[in-house]
């Protein structure tokens, strides 16, 4: 099979890896991926990609060394750029450069030779002169490559197997993606493909004398969802609302009433009207809230909040989920070495026999991918991390 189109066969096919099935919401703008040939040529190789990925900012450099090692040619050379999805009409590449050698040199977009279902495909495109024997290093940068949906599902995407395109193998290959200034609301949900180094601040894929058919994509949200309620995870179950979704950012994790009464399994709350204040009911009590208060009441009795309460524009309101779930009767607990919160109900916690996820405690161990530096510092949650009560302590069960 000609080897652009395989390659092009497999970026389409990883496209649906990266993307949650049914996405029809989403958009993916401005996937970039390793130069390539724009025709076949007999003997330049590239010898090394070194590709640096910002994640917060999407800024992407590509530094490649590439070797002629035949007689004097003109090689054209395409960066290829894909993008698809709602509303997708233009290209998402923001301020593309290239340089070869240390100087820039002018790029020209071509159109692919055949059309992206749902979005659009194309190159920039240069012409790189080679001496007999010649080596040179082509650097290219821009912003671009993320997606989203409306759901708060987000990914990076880039395209390594067009690197293919070149004679022969590839002696280095190294991906690093810099994760600093994601906040702290940030989780990583997948990275694709296995085979990487993860730190706190950077994943890496390193590869040796390779001819790539993969291509990386690293699926995240930037906003707060290792929820654990009763042993689950289960996003299905106990899922987001729309609106102002959980996050830990300013120190106290807050979530939306119609969120944490899910998770709680309350009736669905009552939104303030006039002098009426917001509700939540269930479990026998009621409890009660007022935007901007740091108190709220059950059944007449004032509960500390540790942070008012907050109506953003267009959404639920928004409280600190710790003093409310306690109020419920729920127990909770944070894990920081994997940085989830465990709330457990009055039923888990009254079972005879104690369910095995609760028995066993916190996770052990370091997540796999994480450093193995980090230790576990503490098994309860901490008034300052997450706006819990100072009085509350873990259950004994553990």
């Amino acid at each position: 099979m000609n080897r652009l189109l395989a390659a092009a066969m497999l970026g389409l096919l990883w496209a649906s890896v990266c993307r949650p099935a049914g996405a029809n919401d989403s958009a993916t703008v401005g996937v970039g991926g390793s130069v390539m040939l724009m025709r076949s040529h007999p003997t330049v190789v590239m010898e090394s990609a070194k590709i640096n990925i910002h994640l917060a900012s999407k800024r992407v450099e590509c530094n490649y060394v590439l070797h002629n090692t035949g007689e004097e040619t003109d090689v054209l050379v395409g960066f290829p750029e894909r993008s698809w999805g709602a509303d997708v009409v233009d290209s998402g590449f923001k301020d593309f450069r290239s340089y070869v050698d240390g100087q820039e040199v002018p790029v020209e977009p071509r159109p692919a030779l055949t059309n992206l279902d749902g979005g659009f495909e194309r190159f920039w495109v240069k012409e790189v002169h080679f001496a007999g024997g010649q080596t040179r290093a082509v650097r290219n940068t821009y912003f671009g490559g993320g997606g989203g949906d409306v759901v708060g599902n987000a990914w990076f995407e880039y395209d390594v197997s067009t690197a293919a395109s070149w004679k022969g193998i590839i002696s280095d290959i190294r991906v690093s993606v810099d994760l600093t200034g994601m906040g702290p609301d940030f989780q990583v949900g997948g990275i694709y493909p296995s085979g990487y180094d993860r730190s706190k601040d950077e994943i890496v894929w390193h590869w040796k004398d390779i001819e790539p058919v993969e291509n990386i994509c690293i699926r995240f949200w930037r906003w707060y969802r290792d929820i654990w309620v009763d042993g689950t995870n289960d996003w299905t179950e106990h899922g987001v609302s729309t609106g102002a979704r959980p996050s830990i950012a300013t120190g106290v994790l807050t979530a939306n009433l119609f969120s944490i009464g899910g998770w709680l399994g309350l009736d669905e709350p009552s939104e303030p009207a006039g002098d009426k204040p917001a509700t939540l009911t269930g479990r026998g009590k009621s409890m009660t809230f007022v935007p901007g208060q740091s108190v709220a009441s059950v059944d007449g009795r004032e509960v500390a909040l540790g942070a008012p309460v907050r109506q953003l524009e267009g959404s639920p309101l928004e409280a600190p989920v710790i003093p409310v779930a306690e109020a419920f009767g729920f127990s909770a607990r944070f894990d920081p070495l994997t940085r989830r919160t465990y709330l457990y109900s009055p039923e888990a916690l009254g079972a005879a026999k104690p369910p095995e996820w609760l028995t066993r405690g916190l996770t052990e161990g370091t997540p796999a991918g994480a450093a193995s530096s980090r230790t576990r510092t503490s098994d309860t949650i901490s008034t300052a991390s997450l706006g819990t009560s100072p009085s509350r302590t873990t259950p004994t069960r553990s």
